[in-house]
């Protein structure tokens, strides 16, 4: 994450080709400004259910055992946690950056950048 938020152009370059090789510039930008914004990308990556939860519902229709499956199952923090705790995750970031709180897990999801991206391209041909 630290790398993504750390190197615009590297970012702007890694969405491109993961989304077929889109050359709008506009379009990478505006997607890469909302990904390293704090609500959606936050520093620290802590899975949230709600998250897990969008995840198994799109894999439902190819894979049936996903329309019953527990989030929680899925979901592990104490990797993270342990880089949070060390304060290795603010030293990536600098010495002045305050403490983050860390997500609720239950908190809403978001859209993923890719996902907005598409919508500023859907609403891009629109107009």
């Amino acid at each position: 994450m630290h790398r993504l938020k750390a190197n615009r152009e590297g970012g702007i370059r890694v969405l491109a080709k993961y989304m077929g090789g889109l050359k709008d510039r506009e379009i990478l930008e505006q997607t890469y400004d909302r990904a390293v914004a704090k609500n959606i990308l936050p520093r620290k990556q802590y899975p949230t259910l709600d998250g897990i939860k969008m995840i198994l519902d799109s894999l439902a229709e190819k894979e049936p055992k996903a329309k019953t499956a527990k989030p929680q199952d899925f979901t592990e923090v104490r990797f993270i946690k342990e880089l949070d705790d060390s304060g290795f995750i603010d030293k990536l970031y600098g010495a002045e950056v305050e403490r983050l709180e860390r997500p609720d897990p239950f908190r809403t999801a978001v859209a993923s950048p890719i996902e907005s991206a598409r919508e500023l391209v859907k609403t891009r041909a629109r107009l």
